[in-house]
């Protein structure tokens, strides 16, 4: 068994803290830099596929629950994972998606596809997005301003979707030039 060195939550505050020390209060290109932004967004999506691969939906993905092992993610928490699409959800986070916090029974892989969103937004805002179903979950929280990078915002809306069937799939999320692109 290995050991986690750092959360993701540990990783995005500490890139945090440097980024506003170099940038001072208003930080042009979101909460953590674009640079660091990018390799971690690709690497979840690396652990989703690796997931669906086995007909895994994670139902809790959120920061605290992906490690750094020497210099790759790795999720861990799968007490409430669910094996192929079914029934119920006992999912808890903040990061999760809305079907799976109103008990709507029934979930899909498309579950884990917000949890990505939600973290992606997490690390472009600071903030975790609204689900609220009146609001548009992809748009900055009071006071931010978009981010200018048209992929990363691209992204934000294909994940944060309130309705499932309305998501990106893991496929569109991998061949995504936002997730391509080195």
């Amino acid at each position: 068994m290995e050991k986690g060195e750092e959360s993701l939550e540990d990783i995005v505050q500490k890139l945090h803290k440097q980024y506003k020390r170099i940038c001072g209060v208003n930080y042009p290109h979101g909460y953590i830099p674009p640079y660091c932004r990018r390799p971690i967004w690709k690497q979840l999506v690396g652990i989703i596929a690796a997931l669906q691969r086995s007909n895994i939906a994670h139902m809790d993905l959120k920061p605290q629950n992906i490690l750094r092992v020497g210099n790759v993610l790795k999720v861990c928490d799968l007490g409430i994972s669910k094996y192929g699409a079914g029934f119920g959800s006992d999912e808890t986070s903040n990061f999760s998606a809305p079907e799976a916090m109103l008990l709507q029974g029934r979930y899909d892989p498309k579950v884990d596809i917000w949890s990505l969103g939600a973290i992606l937004y997490y690390m472009t805002y600071g903030k975790q997005p609204n689900r609220d179903p009146g609001n548009r979950s992809w748009e900055p929280p009071y006071g931010h301003r978009v981010v200018a990078d048209p992929l990363l915002h691209d992204v934000l809306v294909k994940t944060l979707q309130y309705k499932p069937h309305d998501r990106a799939d893991l496929q569109t999320l991998q061949r995504h030039p936002y997730t391509r692109l080195p």
